[in-house]
């Protein structure tokens, strides 16, 4: 019993040795002149973990593509300079453990500018009173793609038709309130990048809603 209290331990007990290191998210995307942080979690031997997010010294494998300044309570930020990719790794300075040890290192892929967005569905049919979720792509240079989504703004052309609401952590949904059409279209605010400057909007036909059966033995 002893063994299993400490192998499910939240923090190493006294003496407890490192034995590696492992980076989150393993992989990330980010855009030129954006920033990713990073979560450094210690193994011990006894199978404790401890978070070293701000204990650990970072290195970048490509500085000129991602920076890591490793400044005092914000040591894991890591700066997006040039489109490409770098490995970004984590050391113990105590004890020398590090991430590239056992795989544990993470990988930024710093995108180029962003060109264009696409919604989809691109095209629906909905009843009125029904609700319809996007996924908004955006297009990099070079070829690279990310999800948008929940970063993007929503416009309706017709809110009569239907409503994009933009609602914090349902930003893509767009409920529909009245029979005709719309085109849904989505902003990048940083970039002004829109998708109806490259024919990436959504359309949407909204039909009545289906009306209700008669009750039985009435017309």
């Amino acid at each position: 019993m002893a063994v299993l209290a400490a192998a499910c331990r939240s923090e190493p007990p006294p003496g407890d040795r490192l034995e590696r290191i492992t980076l989150g998210p393993r992989t990330a995307r980010r855009p030129v002149g954006e920033a990713q942080h990073l979560t450094a979690i210690g193994h011990y031997r006894s199978g404790a973990t401890r978070n070293l997010t701000q204990h650990v010294e970072y290195r970048s494998s490509d500085p000129t593509v991602a920076a890591v300044a490793n400044a005092k309570g914000d040591r894991s930020r890591v700066e997006a300079l040039a489109p490409g990719t770098a490995v970004i790794s984590a050391v113990d300075p105590k004890t020398g453990v590090g991430s590239h040890a056992d795989g544990g290192d993470a990988t930024l892929i710093v995108l180029g500018a962003l060109e264009r967005i696409t919604l989809a569905p691109a095209a629906m049919t909905r009843r009125v009173g029904q609700s319809q979720r996007l996924t908004a792509t955006g297009h990099y240079a070079g070829g690279a793609t990310r999800n948008l989504t929940q970063r993007v703004v929503y416009r309706s052309s017709d809110p009569t038709v239907a409503v994009a609401a933009n609602v914090e952590g349902d930003k893509s949904r767009v409920d529909i309130v009245g029979a005709g059409s719309a085109a849904i279209s989505a902003l990048d605010v940083a970039s002004g990048i829109s998708s109806a400057a490259s024919s990436g909007d959504a359309s949407v036909v909204a039909v009545a809603a289906k009306p209700s059966p008669a009750p039985p033995g009435k017309e």
